[in-house]
């Protein structure tokens, strides 16, 4: 399914159905309410919640990796969807659960059987972290007949279903939000910057890496990598900086900084990468390569452990380059990079800090609607400025 047709189905479906169990729920909530942590009670199983969103999923460790820490004998069981349980395993925090949305029938099929299991089997805790998705409050209710924790929306289908209300705030970013979280469950979760969950490497994935660079470079074993990514996901496509410009980045970077280049992407962005590279000069295209759909996810985490700095949109790929501790340089229109982006000085944000950005936030994805969709934030950001920053995290990975 598309993610315009789940959002469709999510609201006219998922409304009603909300509606009506927070009727119930309202009910319950009345009739008990579930002892506090600090008082002696302590989960014996939590479930989270949180489907979309790979850098979100990246963002969101230091919170189950502070309530295993709390509670070291609790089962806790991470849902999502099926395309990210690969790279979740690898944290080894949380049992994974996965839902495939690629097929309506198996999606209904999986769904119903997992709302099975949290009939037959509740949990003590739900935290959901989604923000507007009716299916994955759905879930919440059914998931725990306790505690169910969420995000707050203005609205009873949500409100009527929650236990415990966190309130977002857009000016903090999604990891001390996330702490909020963590804290309603008498558990603290913070920034660690000397920490990488999936920092550990996989052997042949990381050989398999090393001996195509050494291909791509003729032998030459003291090459540096750049790798660029000029993709940002089919959610929010004005993210995306323009491959004219991608180009002129990655043409400087040849020259100036003696770089060898890689593009990122999955098979169905490949495409889009192939159109970059045949915007440069033919001098620098043979230092230019499309990784683009040709890497397993393990490989893709050695890529871009391997390469010296990562240049990006707004994307996936930037939350994990992060969390592997490679250095990074991102591009940042519609989104505010002080909710999202990652910490850290080896970390740089180019931004240009629009009167009418940041106007993709979470409660609102509709981005561009106050430029009538011209997206001047991403369309007059210059190369000069993203060249210039690439140049200190290029330097700096030298410290």
């Amino acid at each position: 399914m598309t993610i315009r047709l789940m959002k469709a189905l999510d609201h006219a479906l998922g409304l009603p159905l909300c509606t009506a169990l927070a009727v119930v729920a309202t009910v319950e909530k009345r009739l008990r309410r579930a002892p506090l942590p600090g008082s002696g009670w302590a989960p014996r199983r939590v479930v989270v919640q949180k489907f979309f969103g790979l850098g979100s999923l990246a963002l969101m460790m230091p919170l189950l990796r502070a309530l295993r820490e709390r509670y070291p004998e609790c089962e806790i069981e991470l849902v999502t969807f099926e395309s990210n349980v690969p790279l979740l395993r690898r944290f080894e925090i949380t049992k994974t659960t996965g839902i495939s949305p690629d097929r309506p029938a198996r999606f209904v099929a999986q769904t119903l059987c997992c709302l099975l299991r949290r009939i037959m089997r509740p949990a003590d805790v739900v935290v959901d972290l989604e923000f507007l998705s009716k299916y994955s409050t759905m879930m919440a209710f059914f998931a725990s007949r306790k505690r169910r924790i969420g995000f707050d929306l203005a609205s009873f289908w949500r409100r009527g279903i929650l236990t415990d209300i966190i309130y977002f705030n857009c000016a903090r970013h999604i990891q001390d939000i996330y702490g909020m979280v963590a804290s309603s469950l008498d558990a603290q979760a913070f920034y660690r910057p000397d920490e990488s969950p999936a920092a550990s490497p996989r052997r042949e994935a990381h050989e398999r890496v090393r001996a195509m660079f050494e291909e791509w470079s003729g032998g030459d074993g003291e090459a540096r990598w750049l790798a660029v990514n000029v993709h940002a996901g089919e959610m929010v496509l004005a993210r995306r900086w323009s491959l004219e410009k991608f180009a002129r980045v990655v043409e400087r970077a040849v020259r100036e900084l003696g770089a060898y280049i890689v593009f990122t992407g999955s098979a169905q962005e490949r495409p889009r990468s192939e159109r970059c590279i045949a915007m440069l000069a033919p001098d620098v295209r043979t230092q230019a390569f499309n990784a683009a759909g040709a890497t397993t996810l393990d490989e893709l985490l050695e890529l871009l452990r391997c390469v010296r700095v990562l240049l990006t949109n707004d994307s996936g790929p930037l939350h994990l380059a992060a969390v592997i501790g490679t250095p990074t340089v991102s591009i940042w229109g519609p989104v505010n990079p002080g909710l999202y982006a990652p910490r850290g000085p080896e970390h740089h944000t180019v931004y240009l800090h629009y009167p009418c950005s940041p106007c993709m936030y979470i409660y609102r994805t509709e981005a561009g609607r106050y430029c009538n969709f011209e997206h001047p934030c991403m369309e007059t950001l210059g190369e000069d400025i993203v060249f210039e920053a690439l140049q200190r995290a290029w330097q700096g990975a030298d410290a």
